[in-house]
């Protein structure tokens, strides 16, 4: 299986490490000092308490970077997403999967399942309504991911002892299919407890109720919401 990290920041340079280090197949797309310091040193892991680490990795540009891949752990911050959509997915097998780890709610919030609310857009996360066109739904993978890791130089990462790690991935349309199932294996084994759940959009919002009857506001409205 090819992987890519989309977005080689404190996240997405420590899932790189876990899976490099566990063998996987996994190329990090970086770009600018931190391109230029994953390629030279590797990731520099520094857990709290413990003498840093440095794990080897392959770190492309965008230019360099060539696909397809099997697997894109896409790593970058909500707002970014809509800039790189049409990169990420060129990068993308036919039969891929995009893995979005974004902490709080996804543009696809409303796509996937039957509510008053179907189809519905969050304007302030595509606004341009890019991602809904140009992101095939059907390739998409949720995750919540619960990790305080932070970039303290280019290259280097830091884990504190805070609370015990966990990624959480999903289906859009809240199936426990047989390749989330293979993702949380594979993420498990290389050292990032993962689990497969039934209703991601639950833990990406924990005040969210089945079926979004907890949130009310107008189809293309900035976000706005009561609980």
């Amino acid at each position: 299986m090819r992987i890519l990290i989309y977005g080689a920041g404190a996240i997405g340079s420590d899932l790189g490490a876990l899976l490099s280090a566990s063998g996987e197949d996994v190329q990090l797309l970086a770009r600018g000092a931190q391109l230029a310091a994953l390629q030279a040193n590797g990731v520099t892991v520094e857990y709290q308490g413990q003498p840093s680490v440095q794990v080897p990795v392959k770190a492309l540009s965008a230019e360099e970077c060539s696909g397809p891949f099997d697997l894109i752990f896409v790593t970058l911050k909500s707002t970014q997403l809509a800039a790189a959509a049409k990169s990420i997915v060129s990068f993308l097998a036919p039969d891929g999967v995009m893995v979005m780890i974004q902490n709080g709610l996804p543009w696809w919030y409303f796509d996937g399942v039957e509510s008053a609310h179907q189809g519905a857009r969050l304007s302030c996360l595509d606004p341009d309504g890019l991602l809904q066109r140009e992101v095939p739904l059907n390739q998409v993978v949720g995750a919540v991911i619960y990790r305080p890791v932070t970039q303290t130089a280019p290259g280097q990462i830091f884990l504190p002892k805070v609370m015990p790690p966990k990624l959480q991935i999903g289906e859009v349309d809240n199936q426990l299919s047989k390749r989330i199932q293979i993702i949380a294996d594979l993420v498990s084994r290389a050292g990032l407890p993962t689990e497969a759940t039934q209703d991601i959009r639950r833990a990406k919002w924990p005040q969210s109720r089945s079926r979004h009857r907890a949130i009310s506001f107008k189809a293309h409205w900035p976000l706005t919401w009561w609980v």
